[in-house]
């Protein structure tokens, strides 16, 4: 019985499932994205709005992973308390004119720096978990997954920030007229989908990058998700043939 309310605890602390939870948010984050910029204006401004709602659930779900690591938090929480002031920033600009561009292009530009390096240190922080040995958990699995969604995710902001300030850096279709962060913000769905392709080395042709910086971030991109994949697999089985030895050893 005590064991039960320990598993409760545990379960509402959201500590035995952390990496099923941010994975949910980050599958629903990829999966809604290319959904909400083909709907109605109204629908659509909906859309958005649950867009950065998900971000924020994620940038939260990855700040409590952190955990007991007191520094590890803080320096998550400064980077997740302004990328969500400029995500606000970017929403309430999106359906604006072109008046502020200079001012945009530092709302755009800071957000997206602070994203990638805010995914890039929770893909360290769990594939340092999650390769720390002992036997593999199904969470531990999920926390895999997560990081492969995380460089995707990263993988589709950097190329929103390259085509932002080069529009020739990848051959994206014309997109409806707008402001300047209307039509910024739905390109990125077409650069997630991109980057995914890329990344798991699919290669359907229809977007391609256009200048050298372009090229090398995706060639870079694809070989960085194939070495990913094999060195953790290869890591996964070996600790947990060698955790499953133990027991014959002694």
């Amino acid at each position: 019985m005590r064991r039960r309310m320990l598993d409760m605890f545990e379960l509402i602390r959201g500590r035995r499932y952390r990496f099923t939870i941010l994975l949910g948010f980050l599958f629903l984050l990829v999966a809604i994205h290319p959904i909400v910029f083909e709907l109605p204006r109204r629908a659509s401004i909906l859309g958005t709005i649950g867009l950065d709602t998900l971000t924020a659930a994620v940038l939260l779900a990855s700040v409590h992973i952190a955990g007991r690591l007191k520094r590890l938090r803080l320096v998550l929480v400064l980077l997740a308390v302004p990328v969500l002031g400029l995500t606000a920033a970017t929403y309430i600009q999106t359906h604006q004119t072109d008046q502020h561009i200079t001012h945009n292009s530092i709302i755009v530009i800071s957000m997206h720096i602070l994203v990638i390096i805010f995914f890039t240190i929770m893909m360290f922080t769990i594939l340092k978990h999650v390769l720390e040995g002992g036997w593999i958990t199904l969470d531990e699995i999920n926390g895999a997954v997560c990081v492969y969604l995380l460089i995707g995710l990263s993988g589709a902001y950097v190329y929103s920030l390259l085509q932002y300030i080069n529009p020739a850096s990848f051959n994206l279709s014309e997109i409806e007229p707008g402001g300047e962060m209307m039509r910024h913000r739905r390109n990125f769905p077409s650069l997630l989908y991109y980057s995914l392709v890329t990344l798991t080395t699919l290669g359907y042709g229809d977007i391609t990058p256009q200048t050298p910086l372009a090229r090398t971030a995706a060639s870079l991109q694809a070989i960085f998700g194939q070495v990913y994949l094999a060195v953790l697999i290869a890591r996964l089985v070996g600790t947990q043939i060698a955790h499953a030895q133990k027991p014959k050893a002694k």
